[in-house]
């Protein structure tokens, strides 16, 4: 018999959406209750808000030891409302909200529930809070748009509301994502539409309302009945031009955490720009020349930092440029201390600046659903992120070319549903075929990759493939824990997906990965050689409806999310602004120095 061999290779290069591979270990699995919300206090304690209770737990390598169960509030039940807001306080103190209000509750000893409830009239459509020794504070927006900020002073010991600043009418689709403290002030992340106030000289009725990322910060213990110390700074990252006066940026927050051990700030947001169709010519209906309209947008952009700050107490919405009480010298207010004045001359506080502060670009990618929760693992180089289509998308760092999907697991969405071990670089996520479960993955080469197929070769982690003979094999971190087999690094072993013989003895071998290689394939049948007759070209099977330039991607894609027809968001007036389409999401990373820098308050002192 003559051995010969025709050897087919056909390389099937899917662009489709990542598969979600559902792995981890179980880490928790309760009866009859549905996980609400995880959350950690220090690195150790797990804090699992369920239907009417919270689980607390202390994690001991793979395992977890109960400690205690903390009975919660009715205002907060599962049957009642959604879960808004969640926080391990301690061991023994948790606190819980929902959108008919919030409940702080401590541990007792005969198991029943010891809480302080905080219930409003109105519903609430988010809210953020921190919680300082005894103090609370709340962000809230209700059903109807309407935002503030609330202190509770010493809650254990007084029923008493200690103060409450209230945003301006003019704000419209608020939104809080998260809230924490620092030893001196507390900090409330989220987003808002308004008036850009400072264009607003500049071109009265044409001018934009932007869609703008605000940190709010607040003084610990602001004894004022307005918390006047408030003051909000607007965020955003670079590449975002806010100097284009034509076209009105959308910067919507999705989710954010804050780090302090680096005093760094994460923010998840959705960002397009949209022209306003109002140009020159507009400007020129006002009995304005071209070079008038030129010279007022020039100095928009080339303003001082001072014509960006303005006060919501004040009436005039000018720029602010003066101190509390136009106080000089060393009579200046430290912005902790405004409570101190006897009068109220010019009593401005609750400042803004409009000056958008630039974060680092860290990931960015097209997508319809936004990231609701983010975690990072110290210096891995990569991202933890829940987005809200039920998928834990781990995340490549890097700008806009070299931000990428690693890979994708299936995962409950939820702001409270992802929390990350820092000791031990485990994953902590609930699954989407149980809601009574909590999944526990390490992030490591063996943790998350299981199949050479799944691995993504430009993880920090820098995985290798231990392959054996038949190309089964086990993903490992090193090659010294892969002494006796062949490591494969960038590149899958080949593999067989079919051998058929043909009525005149030519064999016909399918596989995938047979062109991955320099070298010609040796092929053996019954253990005799075969000579390679000829190969045919890999073939390319791309979905209908992408891109000249999707389908010219490299394989690697077949690990992201499936492409879809992206609206130009920026190049035609008619574009307007749909959450379902899809819009670029991005995370920044933004350094804590701003609250000295760029939270200034006009003139006061020690800020």
């Amino acid at each position: 018999m003559v051995n010969r061999l025709t050897h087919i290779f056909q390389l099937l290069i899917v662009v489709t959406a990542t598969i979600a591979i559902d792995i981890g270990n179980v880490l928790l699995k309760f009866k009859n209750d549905s996980i609400r919300g995880i959350d950690l206090y220090r690195s150790d304690i797990v804090g699992v808000a369920l239907d009417k209770e919270v689980y607390v737990g202390q994690l001991q390598d793979d395992t977890i030891v109960e400690i205690t169960r903390i009975p919660l509030g009715k205002i907060v039940f599962a049957n009642q409302h959604l879960l808004l807001e969640f926080k391990l306080i301690n061991e023994s103190c948790a606190l819980a909200c929902t959108s008919r209000g919030c409940s702080v509750c401590s541990e007792s000893n005969d198991y029943t529930s010891y809480c302080y409830n905080i219930d409003f009239e109105t519903m609430w459509s988010s809210v953020s809070a921190t919680m300082v020794n005894n103090d609370i504070l709340l962000r809230t927006i209700n059903s109807k748009g309407d935002a503030s900020i609330y202190l509770f002073y010493d809650i254990w010991w007084s029923s008493l509301r200690s103060g409450r600043s209230t945003d301006a009418p003019i704000m419209n689709e608020t939104k809080t994502v998260a809230a924490f403290s620092t030893p001196t002030h507390s900090y409330f992340v989220g987003s808002a539409k308004r008036l850009d106030l400072p264009l607003f000289p500049f071109k009265r009725q044409y001018t934009r309302h932007n869609t703008d990322i605000r940190i709010t910060r607040v003084c610990n213990g602001d004894q004022t009945r307005n918390l006047a110390s408030r003051i909000d700074l607007v965020l955003s990252c670079e590449g975002i031009n806010y100097k284009q006066t034509g076209k009105t940026v959308t910067n919507r927050a999705s989710a954010a955490l804050y780090l302090p051990d680096t005093s760094q700030l994460l923010v998840a947001f959705q960002h397009g720009l949209h022209v306003l169709g109002i140009s020159v010519k507009a400007c020129r209906t006002q009995k304005k020349t071209k070079a008038t309209c030129l010279r007022q947008n020039m100095a928009y952009v080339d303003n001082p930092e001072e014509c960006f700050l303005f006060s919501w107490d004040n009436p005039m919405q000018q720029p602010y440029c003066s101190a509390f009480n136009e106080a000089m010298g060393d009579d200046q207010f430290d912005n902790c201390d405004l409570h101190t004045t006897m009068t109220a001359h010019r009593a401005y506080g609750s400042l803004e600046n409009f000056k958008p502060y630039d974060g680092k670009l860290l990931f960015k990618e097209k997508h319809t659903e936004p990231i609701v929760a983010v975690r990072e693992i110290p210096n891995e180089g990569a991202l933890y992120a829940l987005r809200n289509d039920n998928n834990l998308i781990k995340l490549l760092i890097g700008d806009g070319q070299t931000s990428d999907v690693l890979t994708s697991i299936p995962a409950k969405s939820g702001k409270h549903l992802l929390q990350m071990v820092p000791n031990s670089n485990k994953v902590l996520f609930v699954p989407t075929h149980s809601n009574n479960t909590i999944n526990v993955i390490e992030s490591s080469c063996e943790g998350i990759y299981k199949t050479c197929d799944t691995i993504a070769w430009n993880d920090p982690l820098n995985c290798l493939y231990c392959a054996n003979e038949d190309g089964s094999g086990t993903v490992v971190s090193d090659k010294i824990a892969c002494p006796n087999n062949d490591i494969y690094q960038n590149v899958c072993p080949p593999t067989i997906d079919e051998a058929t013989k043909s009525d005149n003895g030519k064999y016909f071998i399918t596989g995938i990965n047979f062109d991955m290689f320099l070298k010609t394939p040796e092929v053996t049948v019954c253990d005799s050689p075969c000579n390679l007759t000829s190969a045919i070209a890999p073939t390319m099977y791309v979905p209908s409806g992408l891109s000249r330039q999707q389908r010219r991607r490299p394989p690697k894609l077949r690990r992201q999310q499936p492409p879809t027809t992206v609206a130009d968001l920026g190049s035609r007036t008619s574009v307007k602004w749909r959450i379902s389409e899809m819009v670029i999401t991005s995370i920044c990373r933004l350094l804590h120095g701003f609250s000295l820098n760029q939270l200034r308050t006009g003139g006061n002192k020690n800020e």
